[in-house]
């Protein structure tokens, strides 16, 4: 299977619970996804709203031939600006994560060793009105090889069903 192949069943898999976007993306994204969930506390009699939180993933996939060391560093900067772009911090804000989804033929080792140290996190007002980190997975999909940076772990186990 190759990296378009592998889009298409990621963005089936991704349309059943976020908001999936392909036409006017940002560039060099070939797809995103948004997903939203509000979380709130309610008293004993449900008269009494008690707090709320509200959690978000903004995800930006791409569909590459070769992952370059450069390319990767570009989509990465991409992803990170355009994701940041988009939080709205506020008291009711938890976190908005900020996720890159990608899918290539062929992953370059130096691109590998760059993805592995990529560790970008932000906190508003002292994380009291929320945070942000990217977590980012690029899989090589004739091999399905994963590569993944510390907060993308958990992606691993998503995309090892590709």
């Amino acid at each position: 299977m190759f990296a378009a192949e592998a889009l298409e069943k990621v963005l089936q898999m991704y349309g059943q619970y976020y908001q999936v976007k392909r036409d006017d993306v940002t560039p060099p994204f070939a797809a995103e996804a948004e997903s939203s969930v509000v979380d709130e506390l309610l008293s004993g009699f449900k008269t009494v709203k008690i707090s709320s939180a509200e959690s978000r993933e903004i995800v930006f996939f791409t569909a590459e031939e070769e992952l370059t060391a450069e390319r990767a560093q570009r989509l990465v900067e991409a992803a990170w600006t355009e994701g940041l772009s988009r939080v709205r911090p506020g008291p009711n804000h938890r976190n908005t994560d900020v996720i890159l989804v990608m899918l290539t033929d062929r992953i370059d080792p130096e691109a590998a060793a760059l993805l592995k140290k990529i560790r970008l996190s932000k906190n508003y007002m002292l994380t009291f009105h929320g945070w942000s980190v990217l977590r980012l997975i690029a899989i090589e999909t004739p091999s399905r090889n994963m590569v993944c940076n510390r907060m993308g772990h958990d992606l691993k186990k998503l995309f090892s069903n590709i």
